[in-house]
């Protein structure tokens, strides 16, 4: 890749080997690489000369990179800067933090060479070519509005400014054949459909998008009685992701939608949804087989999470997965 002129980047981490590494990667995308292994001297830097990107690492000695984050939040010039965290932590928890603080992007080691200078060039393009969301007034709504495409912003970085910006609104999703909004409250996720399919299950096909383009109406959204309980965008992006590395790792092994399975080891099957008391019924009463699709409705999770789960302990041999059509349905 040949490096872009003019593009700074400032790498914040205290261990050499990680240094180097993140050194060598932003060098391929960048025509200006400074490195510092404190905290206070990354601050320092970037009052000096402001960076077009931040590589930052979490467990820092004196002060850590959450504290590092904060800082520069805490900075009108420096708190736009895209802050990406590297960690040898992958805690769910810990990566909500990072999020939640501003940060554009959170990689837990250890980090793909390729996907580390994907990250790097894309915030730097972004900055270089001055892409940002510029709100605009739509003269027949009266409302500001927000639109582009999900090549130029995919969707994870739009969710994550909607978040970071606890914004209320309509955001419209096209892709194809696919359309969809997600209805959401002060950074939270109250409602999502597309085409026939509503709740998570539309969710995280919307999440999923790759191409096409987005439309975010940014208006008031009534204070219902469930709004407060909306799903913060962090985490669903974050569980997206999980689900979507689960059923790669599962491959052929996940079940189908239309699949059924029985519980093979009934004692360990409470387990699988412990936090669902409907699932706890459905254990108790001992109706089997279940299928994949009547779960996810009966539970109101997504197709996606039941075939991840259900696939998981079939690996375990806690259930034991039908084709569908070697048993009929009841």
């Amino acid at each position: 890749m040949n490096s872009l002129i003019d593009r700074d980047v400032l790498i914040i981490e205290d261990d050499p080997e990680t240094q180097n590494f993140l050194g060598a990667m932003a060098r391929e995308a960048a025509s200006s690489v400074r490195i510092v292994s404190r905290g206070s001297d990354g601050i320092a830097a970037a009052r000096t000369a402001r960076p077009d990107l931040i590589l930052c690492g979490v467990a820092m000695p004196a002060m850590s990179g959450f504290e590092i984050r904060r800082a520069f939040a805490r900075d009108a010039l420096l708190a736009a800067v895209p802050f990406i965290f590297i960690s040898s932590h992958g805690r769910v928890d810990e990566q909500l933090t990072g999020l939640r603080l501003g940060a554009v992007d959170y990689l837990v080691k250890p980090v793909h060479r390729d996907t580390l200078l994907a990250r790097i060039a894309f915030h730097l393009q972004r900055q270089g070519s001055g892409l940002a969301i510029l709100p605009q007034r739509d003269a027949v709504s009266d409302t500001t509005v927000v639109s582009g495409s999900l090549e130029a912003l995919p969707i994870a970085d739009l969710l994550h400014v909607i978040d970071s910006r606890r914004s209320s609104g309509l955001l419209t999703l096209r892709s194809g054949a696919v359309t969809g909004k997600m209805l959401i409250h002060q950074g939270r996720l109250l409602y999502a459909e597309t085409n026939a399919r509503s709740g998570e299950d539309a969710a995280m096909r919307l999440v999923w998008l790759v191409r096409g383009s987005f439309r975010f109406e940014q208006q008031e959204v009534p204070a219902t009685p469930g709004a407060e309980e909306g799903r913060p965008l962090v985490e669903l992006l974050l569980d997206a992701a999980w689900l979507h590395d689960e059923l790669a790792r599962l491959g052929p092994k996940a079940p189908g939608v239309d699949d059924l399975f029985t519980l093979a080891k009934p004692a360990r099957a409470r387990e699988l949804f412990s936090n669902n008391p409907r699932w706890h019924q459905l254990v108790d009463e001992g109706v089997e087989p279940l299928s994949i699709q009547a779960v996810a409705d009966y539970l109101d999770i997504s197709t996606y999470r039941c075939r991840v789960v259900v696939g998981s302990a079939a690996e375990r041999s806690i259930v034991e997965v039908l084709e569908a059509a070697s048993v009929p349905r009841r």
